[in-house]
């Protein structure tokens, strides 16, 4: 099993142990978190909210919670560098295990089909 390979399967066991209230509650984020309460994902418990970052902020008067269809996307490029607000900070695939993220970055940032799907995709009925 690859690095990536046994990363997501930890990470399909933290989230499927979380209950129906963690699943429904508003997500935080940390580094920290990794260290801190040993997980994979990074979220961080209710207790400790306040010192990690939402992942995602909806303003319930924005959206229709009776569409199927997607209402809000937020794409943020940078992971703990400012300068790459624009785009991914790597400019082509690293093999570096702790770069996966920043992989997944470039791949949806190159990918044509993504990006003119997906404006129609968020378009109201």
């Amino acid at each position: 099993m690859t690095f990536e390979q046994d990363q997501i399967e930890k990470l399909r066991q933290e989230l499927s142990v979380m209950s129906l209230s963690e699943r429904k509650r508003q997500a935080f984020y940390s580094v920290d978190a990794f260290e801190d309460f040993n997980n994979v994902s990074g979220l961080l418990p209710e207790s400790h909210k306040t010192t990690g970052d939402p992942l995602v902020r909806i303003n319930p008067g924005l959206i229709n919670p009776k569409s199927n269809k997607i209402q809000l996307i937020s794409i943020q490029w940078h992971i703990l560098n400012a300068e790459y607000y624009d785009r991914p900070r790597l400019a082509g695939m690293s093999t570096k295990p702790d770069l996966i993220t920043d992989n997944k970055f470039l791949l949806i940032y190159k990918d044509r089909d993504f990006w003119k799907n997906l404006i129609p995709s968020i378009k109201n009925d």
